[in-house]
Parts: C-alpha cells; sequence; structure tokens
C-alpha cells in the first residue's frame, strides 16, 4: 500500500455570492429573530469541538433571491448542495457578534436542497484574540420565503469526533504563541461527503434549540450573543499552488507535484520530510488530496519564515 497526494493552498473567501452588500430588512434589527441559536445534545458547550449541521428543504421553483443571515460560535463554513458558499463570522466580541448576509440563490435547484454548516469550537485551544459565549450556530432567512430554513429542532447535528486538538509544544518552540493550537483528524473515522445532497443523515440526531437570536443591547437579559450586521468584506477565494520543494528527506520530489502535473507517491514505511516554499507571506488554508495510504500519518506545519542558528527570522515581506 502507498500513500499519493496533492498539496495546494486554498485563500480566504470572497464575495463569490451575492453576500455582504444585500440589505437587511430594519425588522430583523429591531426584534428578536425567529430562529434560534442550536448546538448538539448533549455535547459540552464550552469546550473543543467541531459539529456538523444539515438541513433538507424542497423548492418547487428555483427563486431569484433566497437571502439568509447566518452566524455562529466560534467558526463556521456554509454549504448548498455542497458548494462553500460563506465563512465567518467577522471575530468580534458577544456585544458585537457578527452575521453574514448572504443571497443562496444562485446555488438552489428545483427539488431537495441541503444546507450544511461545518462549526468549530477552540474551547481552552482557541487563539487568544477569540471571544466566545458557547458553542452555537444560527440561521435566519430574510422573509417568509426564506423562513422554511431557519435553525430549529428540524435541522442535524454531528460531533465530529475525527477532530482533536494538537497543542502547540511552546517549550520546545521557546517562543509564545497567540494563534491557537492545531488539530488532529482521524481520516478512518471522519464522516467523509457530509456536506453533499446525497449523503444519508437520518441517523444524525435532531439539533437542541438554545435562544433566539437578538438584536445588539435593548431585547432581553440573556448575556449571548448581541448580533450586529458584518460590516467588512468577505475575505477572497481562489486557490494558489505552492511555489517551490526547498527541501525533500525520504522520498524525492519535483516542482512538478506543486504544479498538479504528478503525485506525490511515498512507498510504505517510509518517513518522509518535505520543506515547501511559497517566496511570500500567504494567509490560507492549505488543501491536501490523498488517498490509500492505510494508518499513515501525516503533519502539516507552517511559519511565515525560517528562522536561523542564532534563532533569528528571514525575510518576512509580503511578495
Amino acid at each position: 500500500m502507498y500513500f499519493r497526494s496533492t498539496l495546494l493552498l486554498l485563500l480566504f473567501f470572497a464575495a463569490t455570492v451575492r453576500a455582504q452588500m444585500t440589505p437587511v430588512r430594519p425588522e430583523l434589527l429591531q426584534n428578536y429573530w425567529s430562529a434560534r441559536w442550536i448546538a448538539a445534545p448533549g455535547a459540552p458547550t464550552q469546550q473543543y469541538g467541531v459539529f456538523h449541521f444539515r438541513k433538507n428543504f424542497p423548492l418547487a421553483e428555483v427563486p431569484a433571491r433566497f437571502v439568509v443571515h447566518v452566524s455562529a460560535d466560534q467558526g463556521y463554513q456554509l454549504f448548498v448542495n455542497g458548494r462553500p458558499v460563506s465563512r465567518g463570522p467577522a471575530r468580534s466580541d458577544t456585544w458585537h457578534w457578527n452575521f453574514e448576509t448572504v443571497d443562496l440563490a444562485p446555488f438552489l435547484s428545483r427539488g431537495n436542497n441541503v444546507l450544511a454548516a461545518v462549526v468549530w469550537h477552540g474551547g481552552e485551544n482557541a487563539p487568544y484574540a477569540q471571544m466566545s459565549f458557547q458553542t452555537g450556530f444560527l440561521l435566519q432567512g430574510d422573509g417568509d420565503a426564506e423562513a422554511l430554513v431557519n435553525t430549529d429542532t428540524s435541522w442535524r447535528v454531528l460531533q465530529n469526533l475525527a477532530y482533536s486538538p494538537e497543542p502547540l509544544d511552546m517549550a520546545r518552540l521557546q517562543t509564545y504563541m497567540v494563534v491557537g493550537d492545531g488539530e488532529r483528524i482521524d481520516g478512518a473515522a471522519y464522516p467523509w461527503g457530509w456536506e453533499q445532497p446525497r449523503f444519508d443523515d437520518r441517523n444524525w440526531p435532531k439539533a437542541r434549540a438554545l435562544w433566539y437570536g437578538a438584536k445588539p443591547r435593548g431585547l432581553g437579559s440573556d448575556g449571548n450573543w448581541m448580533l450586529v450586521p458584518r460590516e467588512i468584506p468577505l475575505m477572497e477565494v481562489r486557490f494558489e499552488r505552492l511555489a517551490h520543494v526547498r527541501r525533500a528527506e525520504g522520498v524525492a520530489v519535483t516542482d512538478d507535484f506543486l504544479k498538479g502535473e504528478n503525485p506525490l507517491i511515498i512507498p510504505p514505511g517510509t518517513r518522509a520530510t518535505i520543506l515547501l516554499d511559497q517566496g511570500h507571506l500567504t494567509n490560507a488554508f492549505p488543501q491536501l488530496i490523498a488517498n490509500q495510504g492505510k494508518d499513515a500519518t501525516i503533519t502539516l506545519t507552517y511559519a511565515e519564515a525560517m528562522i536561523d542558528s542564532k534563532r533569528e527570522k528571514g525575510n518576512r515581506k509580503r511578495g
């Protein structure tokens, strides 16, 4: 058995859907929302966890407009019929908790449709700058037509136990880190395809309903999330391949691997270390596409610049 993979970067999200500039109905900024914050029943509310939410709903016709407002604690990625459409919320505090406004119409189809969201909560493993109340997910339709997808107990949820935190070893790094811990993923336990329309979620439990969504300061005294519209643009989204292989140990690697022209094949029982260089600072999510390699372990680490023998960093300029 051998291991095959390709690697590229998924840069931050952009307004590729009609998002952010879509106005919010004034009523939603003045009253409680009819949607409820939801969570996984029985799961810890303030500890590390990764959760998948799904909602199936039918449409007789494809609408010209289907606007929703979405948020989560601490972070989410929203999919429509398997396609990613939004990531957030923009980081703030619980008195100014951001939500994104997204028009889902371009991604809907006649017949059955599926909304799916993955929600991360870092707990004590989160970045130091991350404020939080507790794990939760919220999606509110802008009007009556969209109300059928409001978050409530009709949504289903699964806690993805394939994820576990990978604490940073600050003693070994000899530095102070504020970015939060890493993650370890067990591919054998991962519910692959969970965001796709044909995925069978009938055995997933129904979500637990929490509080109604509310505008900031003035409605109720729950002391949880006080919602405000996101004021900064969504991030850009595009694929970008890493530029160069600088060093490889245990396996021969060429730039063809990074260009996507040839897969990297690692023989069984091999320990390989590969140093990749982008040439400039890029904020992105690495995407590793792999198959086979049963019981193999892959570790991805990142640094903005190399550290020399004097523990000094080299070029940190953005290209």
